[in-house]
């Protein structure tokens, strides 16, 4: 496995298939020679986050994992996503939440592009100018202003 987007989630039946569309139209869009795998990390949603998820309709294939029954926590979720990337063998790893409504298929170009050229973490932040991306590489931070189109 070449990239896999996390989405890590509880009781978010209402708002998943958006981030989950987009993520798949951006993995085909800008990695379309890596093997990838959208992933939704849940906390056993009553909800049925889980039908909300593998009904989206993608071109890139889906995985669901929950945690047991009782077991809550985004960081049990990211826990699971890792446990999956290192059993899957990702190169990258993209994490993006359930109840995005502003992200872009370019989301997944910046998020994961760099960690396919030397970076080892990257997270998006915010300010009133615009949207700003943090890259690592060996313990260094840069900052890269995202282009608005």
């Amino acid at each position: 496995m070449d990239i896999i987007v996390g989405i890590p989630s509880y009781n978010e039946a209402d708002s998943i298939a958006y981030p989950t569309d987009v993520a798949s139209r951006g993995l085909i869009e800008y990695f379309p020679d890596k093997k990838s795998v959208i992933i939704n990390v849940d906390n056993n949603s009553p909800d049925r986050t889980i039908d909300a998820f593998m009904n989206t309709p993608t071109k890139v294939p889906k995985i669901y994992i929950s945690t047991p029954k009782g077991v809550k926590g985004k960081g049990n979720n990211f826990k699971n996503i890792f446990e999956a990337a290192v059993e899957l063998q990702a190169k990258a790893v993209v994490v993006v939440d359930a109840d995005l409504k502003s992200i872009t298929p370019q989301w997944i170009q910046y998020l994961g592009e760099p960690l396919f050229a030397g970076f080892n973490y990257v997270t998006p932040i915010s300010a009133y100018w615009g949207r700003f991306w943090i890259l690592r590489k060996n313990g260094q931070g840069i900052f890269v202003r995202e282009t608005l189109e």
